[in-house]
């Protein structure tokens, strides 16, 4: 009886053929899926710079309402997506919040991400934001020979305002503290009240000048930090503004 023997070779490709259709099916398979999870990943990767950039602009947008009690409704990323912020205030306390979803692609809107991102913050008080030591160390104003520090460059008690008066007319001039003038040291000394003569005064000097160029009607203003001052007083005038 004749037997047919199978040959060895055609067995063994036979069988290596099958292993490679079999490979094939299940590259076709896995590769979509791997390529899918790695684009996620990196998906995942930006969700997180996204909410790195938001948190920033909340602690931006607390510290301007905190400071300037403005409330900024909207933020924007660097990839152009606007969210809208919730303010919550109650009381000397509150928060402001952002609530904002991403869809991972190729996978469906069906799958979103939602995120929610707050930053507690102090109601506005209105109060000014210097320190104290800030304020205390503030510029003045000094005039040379000054008894007083002024707060204001035009303080008008810096301002000369000179003013011409002829002849004897100075005698019934008074100053702005209601005080007489009398003769400079330095330009009137000695010189005689007559019709003729022209005069030059200050509203709040106490001397009368016969010449407008005098060194006693020229005022030397320097400015300061209020601690350079010593023991000075305060300007009545602009020191109580």
């Amino acid at each position: 009886m004749h037997q047919n023997k199978q040959d060895p070779n055609m067995d063994y490709y036979s069988r290596l053929t099958m292993c490679r259709g079999a490979l094939t099916v299940e590259a076709t398979f896995i590769v979509p899926i791997f390529f899918l999870v790695f684009c996620s990943f990196l998906y995942l990767f930006q969700i997180l710079q996204e909410q790195r950039q938001i948190q920033e602009q909340l602690v931006t947008v607390a510290e301007r309402y905190e400071s300037l009690g403005i409330r900024t409704p909207i933020l924007q990323t660097d990839r152009g997506d606007k969210w809208l912020v919730n303010w919550k205030i109650s009381g000397d306390s509150g928060t402001c919040e952002c609530i904002w979803r991403k869809s991972v692609p190729m996978i469906g809107e069906w799958f979103q991400i939602t995120l929610y991102q707050r930053m507690p913050l102090h109601n506005y008080s209105g109060h000014s934001m210097i320190s104290t030591d800030r304020a205390a160390d503030s510029c003045v104003y000094l005039a040379r020979n000054g008894t007083v520090y002024h707060l204001r460059l035009d303080c008008t008690y810096l301002k000369l305002g000179i003013r011409q008066v002829t002849g004897k007319l100075v005698e019934k001039e008074r100053n702005r503290s209601g005080g007489k003038y009398k003769a400079c040291e330095l330009c009137a000394d000695g010189q005689q009240l007559t019709a003729q003569m022209q005069w030059y005064i200050t509203p709040y000097g106490d001397r009368y000048h016969k010449e407008k160029d005098c060194a006693g009607l020229r005022r030397s203003i320097r400015k300061l930090k209020k601690s350079q001052v010593g023991d000075l007083p305060a300007c009545s005038k602009c020191g109580r503004e």
